[in-house]
């Protein structure tokens, strides 16, 4: 049960991640994203987990969930449409725990 409510939170992220990377949503996604040009496995839409010295900002939103959007297959990430993201991401999840 606590393993499925942990999966549930990390899509709730992620699709919000999904929505302010496509501006969906009005957060404006350059103040909080830098985008990492330095490691390129993966897909191209990565972002640098910014750091922090206290543990209330590195669980906060952004932190935690550019690390779960990092991890996302391309596939995903380049969905043409939040619904294609949402079916793409249970995809993933029926098939992994760590998303």
């Amino acid at each position: 049960m606590m393993q499925q409510l942990e999966v549930h939170k990390n899509q709730a992220r992620a699709v919000m991640m999904y929505r302010i990377v496509n501006r969906l949503i009005t957060i404006p996604a350059s103040l909080y994203l830098t985008p990492n040009t330095q490691n390129t496995r993966g897909h191209g839409c990565k972002f640098r987990v910014p750091a922090g010295c206290v543990d209330a900002f590195n669980y906060s939103f952004f932190p935690t969930t550019i690390q779960i959007w990092n991890q996302l297959p391309a596939a995903a990430v380049m969905s043409p449409s939040i619904e294609a993201f949402k079916s793409r991401l249970m995809g993933i999840t029926a098939t992994q725990t760590s998303i």
